[in-house]
């Protein structure tokens, strides 16, 4: 007891004693290895609510809303979804289970903060449509309407009780459910079924199910529910109730057809959209009042609503798709849409000055036009800001921006529009300044990669192009255009790149070589002297391990990375290459099985972007994920993939490193998440060096991190009396330790020190803080 006093009130001391030292945002305290989902939550397609809560499914996650504070929770990969992409919620009261459905059929359920995952639909041989669009949750039982049948889980066993499968030779569809303790009702593509249950029914036989035909017309039903002791069903423009007996008409208009119904907290709520000749002409969404439909005059709010409910206040929610999950209340309607990008597409990423810039288009490796509209978006602060036609105009004939340079000198951003041309943004005034074409062409620019060189002109691959392969945007604002018959109309990979001697390196997919080099001499504007030189596959071509190069980096070394659709090579002697002296290498890692065989470093794999950070590490992009490989890429520090990690989607198609912080933002072609990594930058801008956390907590089991420390410093923490504890190695400008002695144990209570020491003889940091145990 006396020590434990003891250490509480060493504990007060020390907390007391630091209590001035300087806060640091949270962003950039986000603890190591921790995971972020950039995504949007915009676009619901359906909805439900517990007894405080709505939830809405939306395209990229689950999106909760406090129904009497607004406050918004964010469920994605990231907090543990096992997908990315939802297609329907359900909530059990009688479990306090929300039941998530994803677009390829699996299903997470979540109870009390935890998730289990039920993965045999999305797993299982069933052939046909297995998607699932509908969810209906009574006491512990969820029914899943799928495109076969109909699937329960039993909410407490957390296990699928039963599947039935619609139709004899033809599967069925199964659009909406209800049910109570007697009788299934589903809302099919061939009308209302119902099957009752008891002992002696077999519903596993289809024969067993009655099909209704009398009062109501046998054609595809939209929704279902029950009101006032009553089935309600929608087919075609009319909406059916059964009484038990007989099917008699509640309520029809030509043209109008419901999309969902919904007995919510007493009232019957529908959605309907008016669809003339396959087109949706009008919608709207309305609430009964025991003779008709009141329904909601259509505006902006209500554009294209899927799903309804009313909310224990009596204000209605719907999930609109155009809209985001609109909440009326007092007359009034609002959006709720969390902060993020406005789409998940992402190409091209560039970060500079605590702002990371996206270039939003979806377009492929092969780069055919895909006419992505999304425009670009910044982060900065934390905030998402979203560049879109809808505020700006000159973004409508800007589709599929690929490219994007920050040009730190003058407050301009640079991007490149696939077919529909170059620009410069300046977001001190939000003005567009656009070049279309070259003044050799009557094409536009087709840009597929983009470096800056230290003089500050902008090089530019432009693919398909036969005078103007290389545009160069100087740094006066001028352009210059190169050519070759190398590259004339050759298809242009994604990178371009500028080496430390001013040499431009194009990555190209050409069965005659996949990399050309220019070297324009001492004058950009003197076409006289300038130099090509083609590297191919094959010893004495430029030994690449594959004419198709995606994408090129240069490490803090000078070295060239070359990530090719057979993994990755470098060029350590870029000075040499137009004189026929330099060829790139594999990367060969010892097997380390006694054979001295070797293999070359993700030979494999198709590489689609590699980024150099603080520590000289690359952090490698491919269709299976996400590599970390050392300084010399001989060792693989981490691998992540949509199994093993949060990370979104396998197919990582752009990276870019915060290196104020060390957080890694990924582009996937299901969004953009970001990595809280150890290595940083330390510049002469970087804030005073610190540790966090500080005091660490005795409850804290996570790494300690030593910021803005001297970079690639030797560490050495040692207690109070100046012994070791720990020795390390800073990668760029942060050390991380975790709390722990060198037999395991964590270190004891008291105040430690964390001696850096860098390569010069300033290069010098002390920190003091302190850990409990």
């Amino acid at each position: 007891m006396r020590f434990q006093l003891n250490t509480a009130l060493f504990c007060k001391i020390m907390m007391m004693l630091f209590c001035t030292v300087t806060q640091i945002s949270t962003a950039q305290n986000l603890p190591l290895g921790a995971w972020t989902a950039h995504v949007p939550l915009s676009s619901p397609t359906s909805i439900c609510q517990s007894k405080d809560y709505v939830y809405a499914a939306c395209k990229n996650g689950v999106l909760g809303v406090n129904i009497d504070n607004n406050l918004t929770e964010k469920y994605t990969k990231v907090s543990g979804l096992a997908e990315v992409f939802v297609s329907q919620v359900g909530y059990d009261i009688a479990t306090s289970t929300l039941v998530i459905a994803y677009q390829n059929s699996n299903v997470d359920l979540i109870q009390n903060g935890k998730i289990t995952n039920l993965p045999y639909l999305k797993n299982s041989s069933i052939t046909g449509n297995k998607n699932i669009y509908s969810i209906f949750c009574r006491d512990s039982i969820a029914y899943l309407g799928t495109g076969f049948g109909l699937m329960m889980i039993d909410l407490v066993k957390k296990e699928i009780s039963e599947t039935y499968t619609f139709g004899a030779g033809t599967a069925i569809r199964t659009n909406a459910v209800w049910a109570d303790n007697n009788s299934i009702f589903c809302a099919t593509t061939i009308g209302v079924i119902m099957g009752r249950i008891a002992p002696n029914v077999n519903l596993l036989n289809f024969s067993n199910w009655i099909q209704y035909s009398s009062g109501i017309p046998q054609n595809e039903a939209t929704a279902i529910t029950n009101y006032q002791n009553k089935v309600i069903a929608a087919v075609d423009n009319t909406i059916y109730q059964f009484d038990g007996t007989n099917w008699t008409t509640l309520f029809s208009e030509p043209d109008w057809i419901s999309m969902h119904l919904n007995n919510s907290n007493g009232e019957l709520l529908v959605s309907q959209y008016k669809i003339v000749s396959g087109n949706i002409t009008d919608r709207r969404i309305g609430k009964w009042n025991g003779s008709s439909f009141a329904f909601l005059a259509p505006n902006f709010a209500i554009e294209r609503p899927l799903q309804l409910l009313q909310d224990k206040n009596g204000n209605l929610w719907h999930a609109d798709e155009y809209r985001g999950l609109m909440h009326h209340q007092s007359g009034g309607y609002s959006n709720i849409i969390p902060n993020a990008p406005l789409d998940i597409s992402s190409k091209d990423m560039d970060f500079e000055d605590g702002k990371l810039w996206v270039a939003s288009s979806d377009i492929r490796n092969n780069f055919i036009p895909v006419y992505n509209r999304s425009g670009f978006y910044k982060y900065e602060n934390q905030e998402w800001r979203n560049y879109s036609a809808f505020e700006f105009p000159a973004i409508d004939t800007l589709l599929d921006i690929t490219v994007v340079k920050v040009i730190p000198n003058e407050n301009k951003i640079f991007f490149g529009a696939h077919y529909f041309g170059l620009f410069e943004f300046s977001p001190s005034d939000n003005s567009f300044k656009v070049l279309k074409k070259p003044p050799t062409e009557d094409r536009e620019f087709r840009p597929t990669g983009v470096d800056m060189d230290k003089q500050g002109n902008i090089w530019v691959s432009n693919a398909y192009s036969g005078t103007a392969p290389i545009v160069c945007r100087k740094a006066d604002g001028e352009y210059v255009y190169f050519n070759t018959s190398l590259i004339t109309s050759a298809i242009l990979s994604k990178d371009i790149l500028v080496d430390d001697f001013n040499q431009i390196w194009i990555a190209k997919d050409d069965a005659n070589g996949g990399i050309t080099v220019l070297n324009y001499g001492n004058d950009i504007d003197d076409k006289s002297d300038d130099k090509y030189y083609n590297l191919a596959a094959g010893r004495g071509f430029g030994n690449l391990p594959s004419n198709i190069v995606n994408c090129l980096t240069k490490d803090n070394d000078g070295i060239l990375w070359l990530g090719t659709l057979r993994g990755i090579a470098i060029v350590s002697c870029a000075g040499y290459v137009v004189d026929n002296a330099c060829e790139a290498e594999q990367i060969c890692i010892d097997r380390k099985d006694g054979t001295g065989f070797c293999d070359n470093l993700l030979e494999d794999e198709a590489i689609n972007c590699i980024t150099v950070d603080a520590g000289n590490r690359k952090w490698i992009g491919t269709n299976n994920g996400l590599f970390l490989v050392s300084a010399d890429g001989t060792s693989t520090i981490s691998y992540f993939n949509e199994t093993n990690s949060p990370l979104l989607s396998n197919s990582v198609r752009c990276i870019t490193i915060n290196p104020d912080n060390g957080e890694v933002f990924i582009g996937t072609d299901k969004g953009i998440c970001s990595y809280r990594s150890d290595a940083t930058l330390t510049t002469e801008n970087t804030e005073d060096a610190f540790v966090y956390p500080n005091p660490v907590a005795k409850d804290y089991t996570g790494l300690i991190a030593f910021k803005g420390i001297p970079n690639n410093s030797n560490v050495k923490i040692v207690d109070v009396s100046g012994n070791l504890v720990y020795e390390t190695t800073a990668v760029g400008g942060q050390a991380t330790w975790n709390g722990q002695l060198l037999n395991g144990e964590r270190a004891a209570t008291g105040v430690y020190f964390a001696m850096c020491k860098g390569a010069g003889k300033k290069d010098k940091a002390k920190l003091k803080f302190v850990l409990i145990n």
